[in-house]
Order: structure tokens, then sequence, then C-alpha cells
């Protein structure tokens, strides 16, 4: 792993295992503030790194003249992988299709994604109609896991209900990584009712949350792919 000189790292419990791995091989660290990146307050070096959430990574690489990068989180290359029928389409669209899974297209998220049976419940005051978002087939998972995929090899899988590993078809996960081919990525499995292992969502690596892996593997995973969007 090519280590920065400089890391600009939010003040929070989040960031928190980056900034003891890199403070134990000598990085310098500027803790920030999520605000003081958003507002400009805090000019990054070229060749720093930039650890935080989502509007702050954004707001850097802005900041660097770097473009941001697309929602993605149904992959073209992995629909065989998600066994149900997802799609894209506006809020003011939902009565076609309720009830159904529903969750907004942008990654600064509007609200949480839920499953929808009537128009009440989308709790839509504020929100507007034309808001994009993934409309998706319901279907039941009894378990869900993370999985971490850095230039091809997995390097962890977390169950978020500590659910037994072995229930996972671990080559399903490793036809879905080899297909997709990336730098940096979190996979979201899980297993259907019927035993099926399906793929849940594609979450992008350059602010995905911490769920089990070592400090100096969970900071390598932001910083490859925060190199590759930087490059």
């Amino acid at each position: 792993m090519k280590l920065p000189k400089l890391a600009y790292i939010s003040q929070s419990q989040d960031e928190e295992p980056v900034r003891s791995y890199l403070s134990s091989v000598d990085v310098e660290i500027k803790n920030v503030s999520a605000k003081q990146i958003i507002r400009n307050k805090v000019k990054i070096e070229e060749g720093a790194f930039v650890c935080g959430n989502i509007p702050t990574v954004h707001a850097a690489l802005k900041q660097l003249g770097k473009g941001i990068p697309k929602p993605n989180d149904y992959p073209e290359e992995l629909r065989d992988f998600l066994l149900r029928k997802v799609w894209r389409g506006q809020l003011r669209h939902l009565l076609r299709y309720s009830p159904v899974f529903v969750k907004p297209y942008e990654k600064l998220k509007r609200f949480t994604g839920k499953v929808v049976y009537q128009e009440e419940d989308y709790w839509l005051h504020g929100i507007s109609k034309r808001l994009e978002v993934w409309f998706s087939e319901r279907v039941k998972f009894g378990s869900e896991y993370r999985i971490y995929v850095l230039r091809g090899e997995i390097i962890g899988i977390h169950s978020f209900e500590n659910s037994d590993i072995e229930e996972l078809d671990l080559q399903v996960v490793k036809d879905a990584v080899r297909t997709m081919g990336a730098v940096a990525l979190g996979f979201d499995f899980g297993v259907l009712e019927d035993g099926r292992t399906a793929l849940i969502e594609v979450n992008d690596a350059y602010s995905i949350g911490n769920y089990g892996l070592n400090d100096k593997d969970y900071t390598e995973f932001l910083l490859q792919r925060w190199d590759e969007l930087t490059d």
C-alpha cells in the first residue's frame, strides 16, 4: 500500500480505524470537520488523502477538480445476480407499482429504502415527487452479508445478523466479483427464503462503513479507491 504523506480525516468515530492506522505509520493527520471541507474552509493539498462521509468526500473531490462518481448500486453487469426485477423511476410513479421496495437513486439519500404499500406510507411531505429512485420487486432475505473486495480479492465478509457464513453461496459471490472487476467495492449479498444467494446492492468504496475489517485493511480499501478517484 502506498501511503500518503498527509490525510484529512473527519472528526467522527466512524473514521477512527483509519486515523489509528495512519497515525501508527507516521502519516500526518489533520482532523477536520465535514463542514470545513464542504464550505471550503480547508484547502486540500494535492496528493493528500481525505476520509469522511459521502458529502465530505464529494466536497473534497470537487475542490480538487475531480469528478463525482455516479451511483451504481445495481450495475448492469450484475443484473443476473439480483434474482429480482430492479428498475429506475420517479417517486411519482410509486402507486403504479406498490407494494414495492423503493430507495433514492442518489447516494445522498433523502430517505432510507423501504417497502411501500400505499401512498400514505412514503412520507412524501417535503420530498419532490420527481425524485429519481430505484424500485425493486419485494423479496425477503433471511440473512445479509457485506463482502469487501479489493482488486478482485475478497478481503472480508461480515454477517449483519451474525448468521452462519456457510449459508452464503461463496461461488455466487466470487462469480459476481469476477464479473464486475473494480479496484474496491463493497458487495451486499443476501440469502433468500428459498436458499438462493442474491445480490442486494453494490457500494462504492470511497465512503463505506467498516464492519469487521482490521484497521490496516479498511484503510487500504478506502485509500485505493481515493487514489483511483483522484488519479
